[in-house]
């Protein structure tokens, strides 16, 4: 309370203020959380207390750091001549407490104020949501058990905190020179006078036309300084959050059973890349384990930090630039330095989505989750994985048939309770490197095939490369979205498993759960079959037909090994449509299942619904459905 009290006298901001007030107010209304299984209530009253204080260091530690920065970012700013613009000076005079004889943050002076501190009330709520979305994640069954999971949650975040490392500090040390460095771009006196000398010399030149258009011009050209300090702080939050994702992409690799080299690819620059055949319809292996036996599609290249995404692909020309000087600066103020920068921020964004895509599809594809959540059915439908006939799976489309490799099966049956499954691995080396190879070959073909001479001028050259650099993001993000898709329909079907715990009737008579390596034999297709109105026939076990286009059986929950390979045969455009549609079914299905769940648990059924109840729920859905 005494922190939130000293931050609240801070803020400035009405709606600020009033977060902060609510959250106080539940602060004080809050009580311990009670496990009435346990014979003793005196374990919970302990972890309460040490979440309290965890969570007391943690705003502490924070706070506290965010305004010693402000105080030197003040400082900095002090000069000795008054301009508008810059906040006032710091007036290190008179200590005090604003509400208690002893400061909890830390002293402030009588004329210190700092509005930054209006984030307290957002900082709280992206803790709370972090705890709510692991308690999710997790899923524990009893209440101290949630109680003791979000206390681990604030011992890594306390500890996070605690041993937080710089900026960048991940990365070379030539990124960190020219990139996080805030040795002339943060330095606010230096770039206002850089500011104050580019509008004199945007005036100079600019001294044809109307008023009205100077003006424009000057205003556009100010707006190339604005965009770039703005990208740099893009660029800056999307390389940090790539920094925390590969951690969590190296710890998931190694659980899996790969190798840290899988998250990095050897730079290549255009001119030096060499013509490759067979590339166009290059892709990844479809069983990923079975790089185990055969690696010679690896490139076991680990470089000692992480680089920039952009040099793995062009460092002289695209991928240079640097925010420690003001030359680099007034150069990359032109028009193709910004377009530049757009393009390493594109080609960073893409990898980022990648990482991120890759940890979803890993932590979804859950064998321990199906193992203990899958109904054992009497009749046959869900059963262990077999590794006679049924394991084999038959492609409709090319008749061929495609079987996991041995370590895929033995790890499936023998590793039913593990953590992660090695065939959900997304390797960001096998998935980057064709779309890499197949610009490097047009990059070459239209240098040396007549298109466009190789000594053409630098900013041809450079717009060039961002257009191949550019279709490689598209061709990535093609097999990202591939990974991103299968990883939310298995995290669709798997809340719709457990939804279905609550109504196990309804689950045993409407619904077919899929098993592991499910034989899909080519009769199932609706289209194969022959019409017999006389006769029953068997629901097909699948959603969707094998390319995509038709859909069978809405009843159909696939075991998320089925989705991991599903539409795999089809091309990366086809392929996305029909992942969509897939997702879009799943997320219908399971937004409805949710819905008569809860209504069924509260007891309200259609009969005891007016008209006008039945009319505000469908108006309430579809102004959701359309959020």
């Amino acid at each position: 309370m005494d922190i939130y009290l000293e931050a609240y006298n801070h803020i400035i901001s009405r709606d600020s203020r009033r977060k902060l007030s609510q959250m106080m107010i539940d602060l004080m209304y809050k009580r311990p959380r009670l496990d009435f299984n346990e014979n003793y209530f005196i374990t919970a009253y302990k972890y309460e207390c040490a979440i309290l204080r965890q969570r007391k260091e943690i705003m502490k530690s924070i706070l506290i750091n965010q305004i010693s920065n402000e105080r030197e970012y003040l400082k900095k700013l002090h000069t000795d001549k008054v301009e508008y613009g810059l906040p006032p000076p710091l007036i290190e005079k008179c200590l005090i407490a604003p509400n208690t004889d002893e400061p909890v943050l830390c002293p402030v002076y009588l004329l210190e104020f700092h509005p930054s501190l209006a984030c307290t009330p957002s900082l709280i709520e992206s803790i709370d949501e972090s705890v709510r979305t692991t308690i999710t994640m997790l899923t524990p069954k009893r209440q101290i058990q949630s109680i003791i999971l979000e206390k681990q949650f604030f011992d890594y975040l306390k500890y996070e905190i605690d041993t937080w490392r710089p900026l960048g500090a991940s990365y070379t040390a030539q990124i960190q020179k020219d990139l996080f460095s805030p040795y002339f771009i943060e330095d606010v006196v230096q770039m206002s006078e850089l500011c104050n000398q580019y509008i004199l010399s945007v005036q100079q030149r600019n001294s044809r036309g109307d008023k009205k258009t100077r003006q424009n011009f000057l205003l556009n050209e100010l707006g190339r300084l604005l965009d770039l300090v703005t990208l740099r702080h893009r660029l800056i939050d999307c390389m940090w959050e790539c920094e925390v994702l590969s951690k969590l992409y190296l710890s998931i690799s190694n659980r899996m059973g790969f190798n840290d080299f899988h998250l990095f690819i050897r730079p290549l620059q255009f001119e030096s890349a060499k013509y490759k055949e067979g590339v166009e319809e290059l892709k990844p292996p479809i069983y990923i384990t079975s790089i185990h036996d055969d690696d010679s599609l690896l490139d076991k290249y680990l470089p000692s930090a992480l680089p920039l995404a952009i040099h793995e692909l062009d460092e002289t020309q695209v991928g240079k630039f640097s925010f420690r000087g003001k030359a680099t600066i007034m150069e990359m103020l032109e028009t193709r330095g910004i377009e530049n920068l757009l393009t390493v921020l594109q080609v960073q964004t893409v990898h980022k989505n990648g990482l991120i895509a890759a940890i979803l599809l890993a932590f979804n594809g859950c064998p321990a989750f199906y193992t203990s959540h899958a109904p054992k059915f009497k009749n046959g439908l869900i059963r262990t994985v077999d590794t006679g006939n049924n394991s084999i799976n038959n492609n409709d489309i090319s008749g061929a048939q495609i079987g996991p490799t041995p370590l895929a099966v033995e790890r499936s049956t023998h590793q039913l309770n593990a953590e992660y499954y090695p065939e959900a691995f997304f390797s960001i080396q096998l998935e980057k490197g064709p779309s890499r190879d197949r610009v490097c070959n047009a990059f070459i073909k239209k240098t040396q095939g007549g298109g466009i001479a190789a000594s053409k001028s630098t900013a041809e050259s450079e717009k060039m490369k961002r257009e191949f650099i550019s279709q490689f993001c598209h061709d990535f993000c093609e097999r990202v979205q591939h990974a991103s898709l299968r990883a939310q329909i298995i995290e669709t079907y798997s809340s719709i498993l457990i939804t279905l715990e609550n109504v196990p009737v309804v689950r045993e008579e409407f619904f077919i759960i899929g098993y592991a390596f499910e034989k899909k034999a080519p009769e199932e297709d609706l289209g194969k079959q022959e019409i017999d109105f006389k006769s029953l026939r068997n629901r097909p076990r699948r959603v969707l037909s094998s390319d995509g286009t038709e859909f069978y059986n809405l009843w159909f929950i696939p075991h998320f090994i089925e989705v991991l390979f599903v539409f795999r045969h089809l091309n990366d455009e086809a392929c996305t449509k029909a992942l969509r549609l897939m997702a879009r079914i799943a997320r219908a299905l399971h937004d409805i299942l949710h819905y008569l769940v809860a209504y069924a648990k509260l007891g309200i059924s259609s009969s005891k619904t007016t008209a006008e109840q039945k009319h505000q729920m469908s108006v309430s859905f579809d102004k959701v459905s359309i959020i």
